[in-house]
């Protein structure tokens, strides 16, 4: 989620997209919640693992050139959709391998863990643990068909 100005009631939506383990970009130059105040969730200023450094200063400045803060909100962006795609490749690759009975064979029914098969929607652990270069590298590799 990419928040922009707000008052308590996104302050709110963002707690709760956070405690289900969304990713939130707050644009603080934007003032209201965004930048910090409502009870805004403080731990949304912290930069993800799959934003680059440069990237997260400008879009913390509220006083950087809007052409600057917009570039870096394009590569957030497309970094945590470099992050995802991985992610849900990597889940997809585990639920086929479930399927073929690969993964877990007859594990799962003496007792198994099967939760790597059941994960398929990537959290902002997941996304947080993935690098930016991981991320352009995703980007560059053609999505599997459905």
């Amino acid at each position: 989620y990419i928040t922009v100005e707000g008052g308590i009631g996104v302050s709110r939506e963002v707690l709760v997209a956070m405690m289900h383990g969304a990713v939130v970009i707050p644009l603080r130059r934007t003032g209201g919640a965004s930048s910090g105040i409502f009870d805004f969730p403080p731990q949304a200023f912290k930069r993800p693992a799959f934003v680059r450094e440069e990237d997260w200063a400008v879009v913390e400045d509220a006083e950087a050139p809007i052409e600057k803060t917009t570039a870096a909100v394009v590569g957030i962006v497309t970094a945590f959709m470099g992050t995802w795609r991985a992610s849900t490749r990597r889940a997809t690759q585990a639920w086929e391998a479930q399927q073929a009975g690969l993964l877990l064979g007859s594990s799962a029914q003496e007792g198994g863990d099967s939760s790597a098969a059941s994960w398929c929607v990537p959290s902002v652990e997941a996304a947080s643990q993935t690098s930016g270069a991981e991320a352009d590298a995703s980007l560059a590799e053609p999505s599997p068909e459905p």
